[in-house]
């Protein structure tokens, strides 16, 4: 299974998808705008694995922990993902414990599932600093870190019109 992570429109998404949808879990903005993390630990010992919000983005955790690959399709504000993106990211810290252990020298949280996915992240964006881009790949780098992720990679596309080359 995949994780496809967005924030485009959705004829955008189905232009880009080109997989077999049965395989897709298609997280996309809804009608109303996702709840910020409030930080309860809720997802960590009053619903392991599962936040405790429930405005249809609850699952983000067991979706990370089962998947083969993650996948995010968003712009980039100063080097840091959409909105929208960075909310359901920070939503899904369910795919850890709230034990701590050492993973590439420094502390992280202990992992709630065996699984690691591989990342593939496509930023578009049309006007992009050297700095920016830099300060996007070490992002990525470090929620790969952070979330169990084996193997990562980050391509920048010049605006929307870089999305026809892509394919999901």
């Amino acid at each position: 299974m995949k994780v496809v992570l967005h924030d485009l429109t959705e004829d955008e998404i189905n232009q880009t998808l080109q997989s077999a949808k049965d395989d897709l879990v298609i997280v996309t903005k809804q009608e109303k705008e996702p709840h910020n993390c409030i930080g309860c630990f809720g997802c960590w010992v009053k619903d392991p694995g599962e936040c405790v919000i429930k405005d249809g983005y609850e699952h983000m955790g067991e979706y990370l922990g089962n998947c083969e690959e993650f996948i995010i399709v968003c712009t980039s504000i100063y080097g840091e993902f959409s909105p929208y993106v960075k909310t359901i990211i920070d939503r899904s810290i369910s795919v850890c414990h709230p034990y701590f252990t050492k993973r590439e020298g420094m502390m992280h949280h202990k992992l709630r599932y065996d699984n690691q996915p591989r990342m593939t992240v496509y930023c578009y964006s049309e006007h992009m600093t050297k700095e920016e881009r830099m300060t996007f790949r070490n992002r990525c780098k470090a929620m790969a870190i952070n979330l169990g992720i084996k193997g990562i990679g980050v391509h920048f596309l010049h605006g929307k019109q870089g999305l026809g080359g892509v394919r999901i």
